[in-house]
């Protein structure tokens, strides 16, 4: 893997990979939001790369057009937002895809959060600052309830 920076993630050559331990019945779908394309465009290669379906958008509109009708599986959202706007931000991003509260809602560039960490909030809304891919992907496993295995 070569090593990417972008603003909001860093990844390491030599990086181990992560692999799922169970296959789902169809790739688990991730809508990527995030306002910067250079980073939409990274996660949504790593994404891809680790077997997710990867639908991506720049902004609430652009989330209305592109997830509708869809069945979403988690929303990963790279926009910036204080703690106290984020259960709001969360709910909006949900409303705007068309989505209930059972699809886990991940903000993960929250400046107030330290480097590494996450809080989980009401409405299944995460807030994190995560270090590297391997943090979000097993964040992912996690919350997607597929367990992983380090390589």
């Amino acid at each position: 893997m070569r090593a990417v920076n972008s603003k909001h993630w860093r990844v390491q050559a030599g990086q181990r990979s992560i692999r799922m331990k169970k296959t789902p019945t169809r790739p688990f779908t991730i809508l990527v939001v995030d306002d910067v394309e250079e980073t939409r465009d990274l996660l949504e290669s790593l994404l891809r790369e680790s077997g997710y379906e990867v639908l991506s958008a720049r902004n609430e509109e652009d989330i209305r057009l592109k997830s509708r009708r869809r069945n979403l599986d988690l929303i990963l959202i790279g926009i910036g937002s204080p703690v106290s706007k984020s259960i709001e931000l969360g709910e909006r991003m949900r409303l705007a895809a068309g989505v209930q509260e059972n699809v886990a809602i991940v903000i993960f560039c929250c400046p107030e959060i330290e480097e590494g960490s996450e809080v989980h909030l009401a409405g299944n809304v995460h807030l994190t600052r995560l270090d590297n891919f391997d943090q979000l992907r097993q964040l992912l496993f996690r919350l997607l309830d597929i367990g992983y295995s380090a390589q």
